[in-house]
């Protein structure tokens, strides 16, 4: 299809709402916020940074077709910022994308947009489906599921019901029973790399991950796996500075020790200390270079380490087995983000034996632990989690018990004549209407 409408000169434009999704876009994608120059963070006023008469401009007038993957994590600022921007360009105020035709891709039983608001539930005011833009839409729907192996039907079934919320909920509370092959009842590191020492270089260790809801569990397990590895660790030291409230200026007055400051990683920041060994896989967490494959959430095996510089192997995407050279770059807190504000120059990694839910959407693993020391919060977590695998063997959940209070969870009395395994599965119905 693609190559026919390029035969047929037919202009268009793929683009993803993430890095790693747009490297795997055919022709070349490119993220939404690369393409359309839209601000970071979005609000529903923000403007695009594309002038009128630039050559950024007349691509975007001359396409006929603009494709958005990932449609379920774009919100309805974003949407509506591309929406404004189409329309001053194409100078057709009174039609939904200046005309242009936009097709929308995506699972809205996966996560959904994130919010800044600490309410989870702003998120579903942010779903693009509350847009007024979204009756102008045409929908489709595809039905097979062609990660899941074929014959799998009970797997297939069940996580439609789990991406659905269609699973008997107990307590009136999302709490659901998980199905006996999956829960994971010794330890969980064991069941997804092997007892005993890490061998780094067994090939079929490097496409198993184990996923938790926050970043917080992710780079604790990173850590205990490592320890695992015989080789020799590298560590890596950032140059960590406190930032100003109101600009990026170095705030030399701040009275926050800065050992405290050291010991924080925020979502979306390397690690003061970065234990590194050669064979260990890493992901990018920051788009590096997209025409290169080589994107937020692109997981690398480290090959080679000098003091400026870490040469990787690309494990998967279009430039699999290439290796590329990485140094250390900048990471700044955004002015919008409460409290301490940090620049840390470090190397644009973390491990990635473990990583988040929302960092593994899009990717599919041979074998995904699921670690759960308090339940999925958001809408799609526990769907994103156990659909990133082909069949029931190749997932164990391991659900850490609280017998009271909001996160619930685990082996609890009295649910079902004979016991079982229960969390909490998070569905918003406003994403699948």
């Amino acid at each position: 299809m693609y190559h026919r409408l390029r035969e047929q000169n037919f202009h268009m434009i793929p683009t993803a709402f993430t890095g790693i999704a747009a490297a795997l876009l055919i022709g070349g994608g490119q993220t939404l916020h690369s393409k359309f120059r839209i601000p970071i963070p979005t609000d529903l006023e923000s403007i695009s940074g594309i002038q009128a008469d630039s050559d950024a401009a007349n691509i975007l007038r001359q396409c006929r077709l603009f494709i958005i993957d990932e449609a379920s994590q774009v919100s309805i600022a974003i949407l509506e910022c591309i929406d404004r921007l189409l329309r001053d360009l194409m100078r057709r105020p009174n039609l939904p994308f200046g005309g242009k035709v936009v097709v929308l891709t995506g699972d809205f039983r996966q996560c959904g947009p994130v919010s800044d608001n600490p309410v989870i539930e702003s998120s579903t005011r942010m779903c693009i489906k509350l847009s007024n833009l979204w009756p102008t839409f045409t929908q489709m729907g595809l039905i097979e599921n062609v990660r899941a192996e074929p014959n799998e039907v009970e797997f297939k079934n069940w996580l439609l019901e789990v991406g659905e919320g269609r699973c008997r909920v107990y307590d009136g509370h999302q709490l659901i029973r998980l199905p006996q092959q999956v829960v994971c009842t010794g330890n969980l590191v064991n069941d997804i790399f092997g007892e005993g020492e890490l061998l780094l270089n067994e090939n079929n260790r490097y496409n198993r991950a184990i996923l938790c809801p926050t970043n917080r569990d992710a780079l604790e397990i990173n850590e205990v796996i490592l320890r695992r590895s015989p080789e020799p660790n590298r560590q890596m030291l950032s140059v960590t500075h406190l930032l100003d409230r109101e600009n990026d200026d170095d705030d030399v007055d701040n009275e926050d020790p800065i050992e405290d400051v050291l010991r924080r990683t925020p979502t979306n920041f390397p690690p003061h200390i970065l234990n590194l060994k050669v064979g260990v896989p890493v992901m990018l967490i920051r788009n590096w270079s997209v025409s290169d494959g080589l994107c937020n959430g692109t997981r690398l095996i480290v090959t080679q380490i000098n003091n400026h510089t870490v040469r990787c192997r690309v494990l998967n995407g279009p430039t699999a087995n290439q290796e590329f050279n990485f140094c250390r770059t900048t990471f700044r807190s955004p002015l919008t983000e409460p409290g301490v504000r940090m620049r840390r120059v470090q190397f644009p990694f973390r491990l990635a034996f473990a990583m988040t839910i929302n960092k593994s959407q899009g990717q599919t693993f041979d074998m995904v632990g699921l670690l759960l020391r308090a339940p999925c919060f958001a809408h799609g977590q526990l769907y994103v989690a156990t659909s990133r695998v082909r069949n029931f063997n190749s997932i164990r959940i391991l659900v850490q018990d609280h017998l009271i209070g909001r996160d619930r969870q685990g082996e609890l009395p009295g649910l079902d004549a004979d016991g079982g395994c229960y969390t909490k599965n998070v569905v918003f119905r406003a994403f699948l209407q």
